[in-house]
């Protein structure tokens, strides 16, 4: 979630979304290059589950991604069978 968008911006859309009982429980990454605690406080009152400033590292953002939304263990199975898959065909087996 950037804070920053326009019209609407990120910590009302996280408001919103927290306030209805059917989005409550999606998690709420904040992106933004507000860095001030004053920012981030506000975030964690709006229900922001990670605040991140920009720029920001990309392997700190996937491994964020990944803590709040982890692959189910059939879907990293299936991911792993693919990948084993490539591997196989490209070593000519």
């Amino acid at each position: 979630m950037d804070i920053n968008m326009p019209r609407l911006d990120g910590l009302e859309a996280t408001r919103q979304l927290k306030a209805d009982p059917a989005t409550r429980a999606i998690p709420v990454l904040a992106l933004t290059a507000n860095a001030n605690y004053e920012d981030q406080r506000q975030a964690n009152v709006a229900g922001v589950s990670v605040f991140l400033t920009k720029p920001t590292n990309l392997s700190d953002l996937l491994g964020q991604l990944r803590q709040l939304a982890p692959v189910p263990p059939v879907r990293r199975e299936l991911i792993h069978l693919r990948e084993k898959g490539k591997h196989s065909h490209a070593s000519g087996r």
